[in-house]
């Protein structure tokens, strides 16, 4: 079945947008698919799996991990072999080991493919995208002719770089220590087994502090030094930052409030459909962001900053929550092919060093 014939079948206009899920049974492919089935322009109609699931029914095969039930659309959406999808748009939840080669595959065939996988991120020919800092790294293709690989950046680096775009904008940024408390969903279904995680830490994630510091860099164009150290928290989804920051340009903890409440993403983009109106929210009580507290902030997307204060060593401080799962892997996906879809329907090009805002 052609991409115009899937796309009649969902649509007589030929909207909402077929699209597919490579690797749909996993954490981050199942909360793709829960996201795509509300989505206002695209609408799940293949899901890959692994060769385990292929055949039986999506809800079947699908071990669910999310709070909400299977939306009846996917239940009884066959599992497919992961080299026959075809709609033009290919979203990849899949691991690193797999990810190289089907992602290959599709590419060279012609699709986009917009992938949460790590490997290729730091290549410099695949844009690495946060829409409301880097939308024109996105190429302007044409759809069912041109390959493209999208990446969406690590779980930390979708917060991190978010709010530290407009720092950098307004101040530059010189020397920044980062230290992660995250979540056990980030390791997926196969992470630590709840009897490690029991009253404890895990103070290594292999890889993650090297992702976090390069990834960051890639995004923002920066220079800035970066001294990471992560740990894997008993808590199910939110990953926690507490950052310190050294400015180019003199900034108190007022300047930098400003700077991040003004913070929107460019103009042309606001209308893309999960984007949140406000990226980066900030707290001024006490104890806060929290996971259990605000997770929710612009239903996933939005995210949150407090502590914000003066830094006897550095400039100034503050700690951020993403939510790992929506900002930082399924919506960031899904905010990508949003700004893909609309680049090659109108054209989009600047980022948020150029745009003013």
């Amino acid at each position: 079945m052609t991409e115009r014939e899937l796309s009649r079948k969902v649509s007589p206009l030929a909207e909402p947008i077929p699209v597919a899920v490579l690797g749909g049974t996993g954490i981050v492919g199942q909360k793709l698919l829960q996201l795509l089935a509300d989505h206002p322009w695209f609408v799940p109609v293949e899901v890959a799996g692994s060769s385990r699931s292929t055949g039986l029914k999506y809800g079947e095969a699908v071990r669910w991990a999310q709070s909400v039930p299977v939306p009846e659309s996917l239940r009884g959406l066959p599992v497919k072999p992961a080299r026959d999808l075809e709609s033009w748009i290919v979203f990849s939840a899949l691991p690193a080991a797999k990810a190289v080669e089907l992602e290959s595959f599709y590419v060279d065939r012609g699709h986009a493919v917009i992938s949460n996988a790590s490997p290729l991120r730091l290549e410099p020919a695949v844009p690495l995208v946060i829409p409301e800092v880097n939308p024109g790294v996105v190429p302007r293709v044409r759809r069912g002719v041109d390959g493209v690989l999208i990446k969406n950046p690590n779980c930390v680096v979708a917060g991190l770089a978010l709010v530290l775009a407009p720092i950098r904008n307004a101040f530059g940024l010189k020397r920044l220590v980062v230290v992660t408390m995250q979540a056990l969903s980030g390791a997926g279904l196969s992470g630590p087994l709840g009897v490690e995680m029991v009253d404890n830490i895990l103070p290594h994630i292999p890889e993650e502090e090297s992702k976090i510091r390069l990834e960051t860099r890639k995004i923002l164009g920066s220079d800035a030094e970066i001294s990471v150290s992560v740990n894997r928290v008993p808590v199910r989804v939110g990953h926690l930052a507490c950052v310190f920051v050294e400015l180019e340009r003199r900034a108190g903890p007022a300047d930098v409030r400003r700077c991040l409440q003004n913070f929107r993403a460019p103009a042309a983009l606001r209308s893309l459909p999960i984007l949140p109106k406000e990226p980066v929210i900030v707290r001024s009580e006490p104890g806060r962001p929290q996971p259990r507290l605000d997770l929710g902030a612009g239903k996933g997307m939005a995210v949150t900053v407090g502590g914000l204060a003066e830094d006897p060593v550095f400039d100034v401080r503050f700690n951020l929550l993403v939510d790992n799962l929506i900002r930082g892997a399924a919506g960031g996906a899904v905010a990508n092919a949003e700004l893909l879809w609309r680049s090659g329907r109108q054209g989009f090009r600047g980022s948020l060093r150029s745009s003013g805002e």
